[in-house]
Order: C-alpha cells, then structure tokens, then sequence
C-alpha cells in the first residue's frame, strides 16, 4: 500500500491533468451526441460513400467494396483486398478532415502500410504542411469515440 501510495503521489500532476482532459472530452461528447442523435443511417451512408466515389474518382482511386461500422478507436482501414472499412463518426467531422480521412484510406489501395511511399500520396494530393496539420486537428474530434454513457 506504501509504495501504491508513493507512486500515486508522485504522478498526482499527471493525475489531475488527465482527468481534466476526461472532463472536457466528456462535455464535448455530451454536446456533440445531443445536437446529432437524431442523424439517420442512410444519410451518413449515402454521404460518406458518395464522397468517398468522388474522391477516388478525382484522384484515381479504386477500391472493392466499402462498409460502415462503429469503430471505437479509428476512423477507417483498408483490407488487402481494397475493402474500405469507414467509421460513421466521419459524418461528423469537419469537411476536409472527412475528406483526409478518406484519402487516407484511398492511399492504402496503393500502399498498405504507412511508408515513405504511402505519405507521398497523400503529399501529392494535400501537400506536406497541409497533411500533417491535418493529422493534428484530427485529434480535437477524439471525443466522438466516447459517446456519452446513458
């Protein structure tokens, strides 16, 4: 209990920080969940497919086939077989990011892995800074993997 309570005190700091962090992700998705929860599944399907066509067709892309699941930890993936597999929470983040996102996906029917090769094409189609900063304001949409409890 001794060396339990040491330690607990010695991370008191980091301790308070992440429960601060838990709070204001925890009040993001109680104001995000109650303005959106009356969005239809046939609408994020037709919208997050429709514009994952237009982009592969933009940037000549193809793929397999294309799901939609409630993942809890990541915004997409793609198979070996190009099968696209995209979270419905895309729906909800801001238009570029979605559209990184699929990008994103789109890449992994070229490259499936995350490689030098594999971040030149995201690079030819946003640019270095762009796709980095991109990748940083994902992380403010977090919240959305943390539907409030009810």
């Amino acid at each position: 209990m001794k060396k339990a309570s040491r330690f607990m005190n010695s991370k008191r700091s980091w301790i308070r920080q992440a429960l601060a962090r838990a709070r204001i992700t925890e009040q993001k998705s109680i104001e995000h969940y109650s303005l959106h929860s009356s969005t239809s599944q046939s609408e994020i399907r037709h919208s997050l497919t429709s514009r994952l066509n237009e982009l592969a067709l933009e940037h000549d892309f193809s793929y397999n086939k294309v799901s939609l699941r409630d993942q809890k930890s990541r915004w997409g993936s793609c198979s070996a077989n190009d099968n696209i597999s995209l979270n419905q929470k895309l729906y909800f983040l801001p238009d570029h990011l979605r559209d990184y996102v699929l990008a994103h996906e789109l890449a992994h029917t070229q490259e499936k892995n995350h490689s030098p090769a594999f971040w030149e094409i995201l690079f030819d189609i946003y640019g270095k800074l762009e796709t980095r900063k991109m990748r940083r304001e994902l992380k403010a949409f977090d919240f959305l993997f943390y539907p409030p409890t009810t």
